[in-house]
């Protein structure tokens, strides 16, 4: 009976859904950061040469059956979720009251006679906000829509009627609605910073990655305040406890995986290896030095040329 609540139910719904497709991303994600040393080794080795400094990237996650893409799958799986849950959330009366389209839109021509709103039928979230300020009398007759349905129209009030999610935020109009969209900022902001310092951030030694990090922390959390005065405050409070529940998901996570540290000693034992494994490569090209030339054998190696065979 309350668009909140059920937004916050389906908020944590989701996130449990999600939560083996995220833990399966940190498991992939940890595996990555271990071979830090090496990769830092290799950047080292091939600095000025990105072509050879991707194969060899490419060749360690083969050898240690990593996928890198593999963190995108979580992304992939919410998209559709988002898109189904925004046209939910603008669409109630189709979705969620089970109206039919020629039933909202008379309940959408009576409202409009009596608030002088025009109403997007694809967009009705301010048209049920509307209609549960009237009174049931004004829509008598409206085939569908009875005394019954009418009461369970759900409530689209938060704290006592001071947040009405089917209204938008407006700086024109100084009210508690303003709230939907500091709160927005202020835990996409919260979020964003815990979860880089829970993730492994590569080291950079140039300050336009550090720059351009801060700047994402900024203009992300931004860009999430002007969708909120551009949509009903019902997707601004989604943002919010999406937001508030991943920070707690990724500290549960953090704490059962913490992040890996490395010494000094971790960093000279990759470059050892790697050592290792190019004088192993460069004996294995000698040993094959081997060509066969009008039927003769010649061991370059050895400088020995063995006849052919009659």
């Amino acid at each position: 009976g309350n668009y909140g609540v059920a937004i916050l139910f389906f908020a944590l719904i989701v996130n449990m859904i999600m939560a083996p497709f995220m833990a399966k991303s940190k498991k992939s994600m940890m595996r990555t950061t271990r071979l830090q040393p090496r990769m830092q080794e290799l950047q080292r080795r091939h600095e000025g040469n990105p072509q050879k400094l991707n194969a060899e990237m490419q060749k360690l996650y083969q050898e240690e059956g990593i996928n890198p893409m593999s963190g995108c799958l979580q992304l992939l799986i919410q998209f559709p979720i988002i898109i189904a849950l925004y046209n939910i959330v603008m669409n109630p009366l189709k979705y969620i009251c089970q109206l039919g389209e020629e039933t909202i839109e008379q309940l959408a021509n009576i409202a409009k006679a009596v608030t002088g709103t025009n109403y997007e039928l694809t967009r009705n979230i301010n048209l049920l906000s509307d209609i549960k300020n009237m009174d049931i009398s004004n829509f008598a007759g409206v085939e569908g829509f009875s005394q019954e349905i009418y009461e369970t129209l759900p409530n689209l009030k938060l704290f006592g009627g001071a947040i009405d999610l089917g209204a938008m935020p407006s700086l024109t109009n100084i009210n508690w609605l303003l709230i939907v969209p500091v709160l927005t900022f202020v835990t996409y902001f919260i979020s964003m910073k815990i979860t880089r310092k829970m993730t492994y951030q590569p080291q950079a030694d140039d300050k336009a990655t550090g720059c351009s990090n801060s700047m994402m922390d900024i203009m992300m959390p931004l860009f999430s305040v002007y969708i909120c005065f551009v949509v009903p405050a019902a997707i601004g409070v989604y943002w919010i406890f999406k937001s508030i529940i991943s920070t707690v998901k990724q500290f549960i996570l953090f704490k059962a995986m913490p992040l890996p540290t490395f010494t000094e000693e971790d960093y000279k034992a990759a470059e050892r290896e790697l050592m290792g494994k190019e004088e192993c490569k460069q004996g294995d090209q000698i040993n094959t030095l081997i060509r066969t030339v009008n039927g003769c054998t010649i061991d370059m190696q050895h400088n020995v040329m063995t006849p052919r065979p009659y």
